[in-house]
């Protein structure tokens, strides 16, 4: 009887080990196994203007690593072209040969939840006269001249499949 206890609770502890529950048919699989994601990722365009006297800014690609430091440079990189191209899509006359913007990226924070990272970029935009066309001393002015300023903070979601701004996705991947 001792010899009998004993091979039934070496075949189920052989079963657990394995994974698999005695009586098991090995071969199937699990619903986890064959499921693939339903959802589908639909992004908003992020602004690429066409019409300005000067080029759109590029948006960088998706760290090929999420980490928080590559979250965060990459988000710092994408809010700056962000800023830059939404100025450029609405005011196409502010922007090219004798007007500037610079986009500065003050902070950038970012915290890891889950299989996320949520971040905040702050900074500034500043628009300055770039040419004036007149002359000082007899030689042209090439220290651009401030007109303007603004500040900016915006929220981010990164995840494996979207990047959230402002809680509406702009980039899947």
């Amino acid at each position: 009887m001792l010899a009998s206890v004993a091979g039934v609770a070496g075949l189920a502890l052989a079963g657990c080990l394995s994974g698999t529950s005695p009586g098991t048919d090995t071969g199937s699989t699990t619903p986890s196994d064959t499921t693939t994601p339903t959802e589908t990722c639909s992004a908003a365009d992020p602004p690429a203007p066409t019409d300005a006297a000067t080029a759109p800014r590029s948006y960088p690609d998706r760290p090929s690593e999420l980490t928080a430091e590559a979250v965060q440079s990459f988000l710092e990189t994408y809010e700056s072209a962000y800023q830059y191209n939404t100025e450029l899509r609405e005011h196409p006359e502010k922007l090219g040969r004798t007007n500037g913007l610079t986009v500065y990226v003050s902070e950038v924070s970012v915290e890891s939840e889950d299989d996320q990272f949520t971040g905040t970029v702050e900074g500034q935009l500043n628009w300055e006269i770039a040419d004036r066309g007149t002359t000082t001393s007899g030689t042209p002015t090439e220290t651009p001249l401030p007109i303007g300023h603004r500040g900016f903070e915006t929220s981010y979601v990164v995840g494996n499949r979207e990047l959230r701004r402002e809680a509406a996705t702009v980039e899947c991947w």
